[in-house]
């Protein structure tokens, strides 16, 4: 269906890179939130928000970005709900320090002091997987030298 996103194939493309749109249109997306991002990065925030979703803030080479994993009463209509809801599972336990893979649909959000904001204000969100990297995975993928999932917004796993 036009103008929704597909979550079937992630784009491995730096979602920094994204133009943010301005103004903020009301009542559409633009085409970057049409898109599926999958970005490789460390947590340095995981709260609860007040609305019931779950703040991660990611980190990788200086770069930083949000991911939002919904509160599932706000999405009972979603093709992707079993996804969302699995990638929150993952959200509510994963702790700061840790290693990830998430894969999510872009949205610019507007500045309102939330932290861990990416330089565009863009997010994934929702966060439709999420996947802690064990430290074997990163020795691995280190060795094949294909870690790089997301053009710039990546890292190593330290």
């Amino acid at each position: 269906m036009e103008g929704r996103p597909h979550a079937a194939r992630p784009h491995d493309q730096a979602v920094q890179q994204a133009r943010e749109p301005s103004p903020l249109p009301q009542d559409g997306r633009v085409a970057a939130e049409l898109k599926t991002y999958r970005v490789t990065g460390t947590v340095t925030l995981n709260r609860d928000e007040d609305d019931g979703d779950v703040h991660l803030a990611l980190e990788a080479n200086g770069a930083q970005l949000i991911a939002e994993a919904p509160e599932p009463g706000c999405t009972p209509n979603s093709r992707d709900r079993d996804e969302m809801n699995a990638a929150r599972l993952v959200a509510q336990d994963v702790p700061v320090g840790a290693k990830v893979v998430a894969v999510g649909i872009g949205f610019f959000d507007f500045k309102h002091g939330q932290t861990g904001h990416a330089n565009n204000y863009i997010e994934l969100h929702p966060l439709i997987s999420l996947r802690r990297l064990s430290r074997l995975q990163c020795v691995m993928a280190k060795e094949r030298s294909s870690f790089v999932t997301s053009g710039v917004f990546s890292s190593d796993c330290a």
